[in-house]
């Protein structure tokens, strides 16, 4: 259990650094670069927008952004800057 842990927390950081640098790309693309299936995208996606951050689509460069400041501690909970 302690592994999928540590599975699960290194892909949301690692998400969060993709939305962070707008290098996400489409649905499709990103979920390939986490290695999920895009329903498990959207889960993850509604998780991050549930804890407070503002998560929105560029359509223009094909990338998800955070609309404001936000960073992760401890590597799973979220605190605005």
């Amino acid at each position: 259990m302690l592994t999928q842990y540590k599975t699960i927390s290194s892909r949301l950081n690692y998400m969060h650094e993709l939305i962070e640098k707008k290098a996400t790309g489409i649905r499709p693309a990103f979920s390939r670069k986490l290695g999920i299936s895009e329903s498990s995208l959207a889960l993850y996606l509604t998780y991050f927008r549930n804890n407070g951050m503002k998560i929105k689509y560029d359509y223009v460069n094909s990338s998800y952004y955070f609309d404001d400041d936000n960073e992760v501690i401890y590597g799973c909970g979220f605190q605005r800057k």
